[in-house]
């Protein structure tokens, strides 16, 4: 080193620890879930859909609420993962997956 100021080699002269990326205050990792400032957008978009492809409502409305409490408390992954097991029972088709993941994937944040 050239000069005589202390280099961490953390990225930015000066630094004295690294950066943590995807952890919270306490060190505890951050996940991927739905974003609560848009939860209620995102419930009638889910909502819309389940009209549109014409899911049964004794049957939608369930698999919404499941949907939004893996999303929101868990993580969007989990949420994927429930949805993709819906449809290998035969619950719902493959186009209203790939459109509920589009919309997880719009409305989900770090936390």
């Amino acid at each position: 080193m050239a000069s005589g100021k202390g280099y961490s080699g953390f990225g930015k002269k000066g630094r004295s620890t690294p950066v943590r990326h995807n952890t919270g205050r306490d060190g505890e990792k951050r996940y991927l879930m739905l974003s609560k400032d848009k939860m209620d957008i995102f419930k009638y978009k889910l909502q819309d859909l389940c009209t549109k492809y014409k899911i049964d409502e004794k049957i939608a409305t369930p698999f919404i609420a499941n949907i939004i409490a893996k999303a929101s408390r868990n993580s969007i992954f989990e949420a994927k993962d429930y949805i993709q097991e819906k449809e290998k029972e035969g619950m719902i088709q493959a186009d209203i997956s790939h459109e509920i993941f589009n919309l997880l994937d719009r409305y989900s944040r770090m936390r």
